[in-house]
């Protein structure tokens, strides 16, 4: 029996407060052995406000899709409360059982909806988190209670004590001015009749606070709440309690709050009654009224910052101070330290983080530029212990100091919470070599740390910005790992907005109004990220929201260049990032950039059914194809050859077939004359990898991949690392640490190569031609001494399984392909693929290719 299962809302699971009028429903199908494929499905949606009043019925829908099915029925109003079901026919024509229901709830989709008004502390010191509270009774006959929340700043909001969510940093980081995202809870459970109250704690967060290298202040001076708690009744009234007059304003425990410099807190001054009914407020203030219009409200669209894994101290040591200890995490980590000591009230710790030890084992903290990264915390000398962790704030780090208690702490007071956005793994990979295990530990690693709420280049540093040309090499990579279509959407819509007449910037959101376009290898990321994930999720709205855009990039810069060769108006052309040796020629990288863009949009055009579009960029990518082969090749060859050039011309198919192996001579010479290592920096490093094993050199790739000494992700390994570092030279043995103004040691893009681990080396890849995984491409590529691999991918049609292994002169391969799935499979070095329905499958054949 076929039966559908795993049911989603706009990627969501049950997601509340959505704002779209048409939201996508999805889901997964499991059946029995012999059942293979959907051959129709039918959707039903009803209004439970409404005692299950349909809303919409599909009917019986003859095909496969079982992605992105848009909701069609009456138009959604404000704080519709949906049930949806499924069913589905197999490919014989029997009918499943409906599905069991899931749900979504609309947010307040009109400014008329809310009542709240944003209000402030009119007596706040910059810096100081403010505490905002307000009473209110209940009725015994209460049936659902919904708090709708946001802020200019940050906030973590509380009902009678309790925390609403244990989300961090909301409502996140968008471009303030058009886009400001809240929150819906869920309270009902959290609420009891009589005297209730909400009560809110707000900090600068991106709005007011340290932004970057930026300084404070970038959006606003003053942070903003804004709350709705909205009591609905048995009898269906509905009772309002929201920010504006009646709400009280104070000071607590906090002093300072800033992303980037850390959190301060006075115990002392920490009085846990404020958040219960019936504190005495009279000292407060009347919450000032912040501005008058309620502003670009939009609903949270995707999972939010959440702790997801704690890490305790593998070891606690004294450090070069006699009254501090340093623990080590044993791994970069992103997020915030968790406390737990004892001392007498009054006593002041001061806690710093490091992602690296000094030559004497002192915190290396110059790499931090501006950013102070230290928390502190004044005791309040409880006999049982105090439990001490910030709220307001998250750091880079391996290394904690704990400074102030006079005598040192044992390992077990120390525990790392980490913090990122909530996403499911999506991914999973690993093989019979440890090193390239490790390699891709440290890629999701790098991935979780750097994927707070957006792409964010770094967390430690005073940066920690969306720097757009990081995202685009890794996105692909990315969708491999984990379940990133929300948390991208999210991203994009201020890659769109604030990207100006240009279509693009280099960073988004853009916190600087500036008159500059986006560099080759960043703004292009606009093109090339909407379309990576209309590729692995078959997204077509995400490509429709950015085309525009895209059209307004790639058109900018042809008018600049009217012989389609990017020479003018590159913006601050980074070239190819942090390349070691010869760099790359600028234009060059930079026209192969502006020809894949517009082969992208002639590919989205036609997918968008833009026939007039798809036509006018299909002239100008073959006309920029034509002009870069004109400039930069002679004989069939590249004219400048590098690394980096090469690998692009090869990956975005810039040279024509009969010249290919011309090309990848010289990148495999170009790769000799670098002692038989890379050389490549952020943009060439993603394909480099995939160059050669296509091209029939995956001897090469393994070798590169395996590589430990200087440059190579090995030789970062072998030095310690846990993270993707930004810079291949980090800290070399020969040198120590490279120039402390630009040193992470945590930035994912260098791991880009991940998307080749699955791809490649593991073999489960997209179809060329077809998106969204209804059809896998499976052709796993041994190479040098690794004997087995096995690896997942979750999709929107289900989950893949690999897994292969080389015993003796036997191959042996075993897939797993989800219901209403194909897959493409050809064995290592043998012809043609073979296709395959859903089930398992297992494969032999002779081994004794050299790989």
């Amino acid at each position: 029996m076929i039966q559908p299962v795993r049911l989603r809302t706009e990627y969501l699971v049950d997601p509340l407060g959505i704002d779209t009028s048409a939201p996508r429903l999805s889901w997964w199908l499991e059946a029995d052995a012999g059942e293979t494929a959907q051959s129709a499905y039918e959707i039903e949606v009803a209004s439970t406000a409404d005692g299950e009043a349909p809303l919409w019925a599909s009917g019986r829908v003859a095909g496969s899709d079982q992605s992105h099915i848009e909701y069609a029925g009456r138009p959604l109003q404000s704080r519709e409360s949906c049930r949806w079901r499924v069913r589905v026919w197999d490919e014989d024509g029997r009918p499943s059982p409906w599905s069991e229901p899931a749900h979504w709830e609309m947010g307040l989709l009109a400014p008329s909806d809310w009542e709240a008004r944003w209000v402030a502390h009119p007596g706040a010191t910059p810096r100081r988190p403010s505490l905002f509270r307000r009473e209110f009774a209940v009725r015994p006959d209460l049936a659902r209670a919904r708090l709708y929340a946001s802020a200019r700043g940050t906030y973590v909001a509380n009902v009678n004590g309790d925390l609403v969510s244990n989300a961090a940093l909301r409502p996140g980081w968008t471009d303030y001015p058009s886009r400001i995202q809240y929150q819906v809870y869920d309270v009902t459970s959290l609420l009891t009749g009589g005297l209730n109250t909400v009560t809110a704690v707000l900090a600068d967060g991106w709005y007011s606070g340290h932004v970057a290298w930026l300084g404070t202040d970038i959006y606003g001076t003053q942070p903003e709440l804004l709350f709705q708690l909205e009591l609905i009744y048995a009898d269906g009234s509905r009772e309002t309690v929201a920010s504006g007059p009646g709400t009280r304003a104070g000071h607590g425990a906090w002093l300072t709050a800033d992303i980037l410099m850390g959190e301060s807190r006075d115990g002392t001054l920490d009085d846990p009654a404020w958040l219960q009914p019936g504190f005495d407020d009279r000292d407060w203030v009347e919450a000032g009224g912040g501005r008058d219009e309620l502003g670009p409200l939009v609903a949270e669209c995707s999972e939010p910052v959440r702790p997801i894994e704690e890490v305790r101290a593998v070891s606690a040591s004294p450090s070069l101070a006699d009254d501090a200890t340093v623990f080590d995490l044993g791994a970069n980590i992103v997020g915030r330290v968790r406390l737990r000591v004892a001392g007498a009230r009054g006593t002041e710790l001061t806690v710093r983080h490091a992602e690296m030890l000094d030559a004497e084992g002192g915190l290396y903290v110059e790499n931090l530029r501006t950013a102070k990264a230290t928390d502190t915390y004044i005791l309040n000398g409880s006999p049982d212990g105090e439990t001490l962790e910030p709220a307001f704030t998250f750091h880079g780090f391996r290394y904690v100091e704990v400074r102030g208690l006079g005598s040192s702490l044992p390992a077990d007071a120390c525990t790392a919470v980490v913090l990122s956005s909530a996403f499911p793994a999506a991914g999973g990979f690993d093989c019979s070599d440890p090193l390239v295990n490790t390699l891709q530990a440290n890629i999701v690693r790098g991935m979780r740390g750097n994927f707070v709420d957006i792409p964010t280049d770094c967390p430690q540093r005073d940066e920690r910005a969306g720097w757009m040309g990081d995202a685009q090499v890794f996105v692909r990579t990315a969708t491999c790992n984990g379940a990133v279509a929300p948390f991208f959407t999210k991203w994009l819509h201020d890659v769109v907005g604030t990207g100006g007449k240009y279509g693009f910037r280099d960073v988004a959101p853009m916190p600087l109004d500036y008159d500059r376009p986006g560099a080759p290898g960043w703004g292009d990321a606009g093109v090339i990220v909407p379309w990576i994930l209309y590729r692995a999720y078959r997204d077509t709205r995400v490509l429709a929201t950015a085309f525009p855009a895209m059209k307004r990039w790639v058109d900018g810069v042809a008018a600049a260049n009217p012989d389609l060769l990017w020479k003018e108006r590159r913006g601050n052309d980074y070239g190819d990032w942090l390349a070691v040796g010869e760099p790359a020629p600028k234009e060059v990288v930079a026209s192969a950039y502006f020809a894949r863009s517009l082969e992208l949009i002639a590919q989205a055009a036609r997918v968008l059914d833009k026939a007039a579009d798809a036509i006018h960029y299909r002239e100008l990518a073959d006309g920029a194809r034509a002009a870069f082969r004109s400039a930069y090749m002679t004989d069939g060859q590249m004219s400048e050859p590098s690394q980096t050039t090469c690998v692009l011309a090869l990956h975005f198919a810039l040279v024509d077939p009969a010249e290919r192996e011309a090309v990848l001579d010289q990148l495999l010479e170009c790769i000799a004359a670098a002692d038989g290592h890379l050389s490549t920096g952020f943009l060439g490093v993603e394909h480099l990898l995939w160059v050669l094993d296509v091209g029939g050199r995956p001897d090469v790739a393994h070798e590169l991949l395996k590589k430990r000494t200087f440059p190579s992700w090995g030789y970062s390994i072998d030095q310690g690392a846990t993270t993707i570092w930004e810079r291949w030279d980090g800290w070399t043995q020969d040198r120590g640490f490279q120039d402390p103004a630009m040193n992470s040691f945590n930035h994912y893009s260098l791991g880009s190569v991940g998307a080749w681990l699955y791809g490649r080396l593991l073999g489960l890849d997209l179809d060329p031609d077809l998106a969204g995984y209804g059809n896998a491409a499976i052709c796993p590529r041994p190479g040098g001494d690794v004997t087995w691999a096995r690896g997942w991918q979750e999709t929107m049609a289900g989950r893949f399984e690999v897994s292969w292994r080389i015993e003796g002169d036997r191959f042996e391969l075993d897939i797993e392909v989800p219901v209403n799935a194909t897959a493409d499979v050809r064995l290592p070095f043998h012809g043609p693929a073979a296709r395959v329905a859903a089930g398992r499958h297992h494969f032999e054949t002779a081994w004794g290719h050299a790989g």
